[in-house]
């Protein structure tokens, strides 16, 4: 028998319910580990934020576009992936 593990429900088609043993998992966007460790949560977060803030390089580097366009830009995008 396995320990340190989370029991996934899965409905199938049919309407039997398998139990399915992860060690994590994926719950609205937040990682879920079976100990609760917050640690690779942030760190997956970190990386969406990093890669959506390089997404925009053309945007930080253009001198036509306003600072406060680019601050909300920064809220819009990139924080919200990070929370």
């Amino acid at each position: 028998m396995r320990q340190n593990v989370i029991v996934v429900w899965i409905l199938l088609v049919d309407g039997v319910r398998h139990a399915e043993n992860v060690e994590e998992f994926m719950y609205l966007g937040s990682l879920v580990t079976w100990d609760n460790d917050c640690s690779k949560d942030i760190k997956h977060r970190i990386a969406k934020a990093t890669g959506a803030l390089e997404g925009f390089g053309k945007i930080w580097n253009s001198k036509e576009i306003r600072i406060s366009t680019k601050t909300r830009l920064l809220s819009e995008y990139v924080m919200s992936v990070l929370m």
